[in-house]
């Protein structure tokens, strides 16, 4: 025999809640009313993807081509160039990321092979255990 979960009703004349809580059936419609939707604060600036891969390798270029030795991140969208562009930077720049797939990629498709040092990727070992400790360190 199934037995049905409702939510608890607010409407209910036993449940002493404030005023403003009967104008809802139950919990679950209070909180559909509640979410409306996402608030844009600020207009989104959009722009054409060829613009977007213009202004970001003009902006790669410029931190390459300055002395200084700050961290740059970008944070772009994915088909602006930036394996394109960083496969082949200078021997004084590390690249970070966040997987050994793509770590991996990369490095494959670099002109100068042996120029750079690369991390190898996690070791594996025969006990499970160790392995998942790895993973979670």
């Amino acid at each position: 025999m199934e037995t049905a979960m409702f939510p608890m009703n607010l409407d209910n004349p036993k449940f002493m809640a404030p005023k403003e809580d009967h104008q809802y059936k139950n919990l679950i419609e209070a909180e559909r009313d509640q979410v409306k939707g996402v608030k844009i604060k600020e207009p989104i600036e959009r722009m054409t993807l060829p613009k977007a891969e213009n202004l970001f390798s003009y902006r790669f270029n410029q931190v390459m081509d300055s002395w200084d030795t700050d961290i740059h991140i970008f944070k772009v969208h994915t088909a602006l160039g930036k394996t394109r562009a960083i496969k082949d930077a200078g021997s004084n720049t590390l690249l970070c990321f966040p997987t050994h797939d793509l770590k991996d990629d990369v490095a494959g498709r670099r002109a100068d092979k042996h120029t750079f040092i690369i991390t190898p990727r996690l070791p594996r070992f025969e006990s499970m255990r160790l392995n998942n400790r790895l993973t979670k360190l």
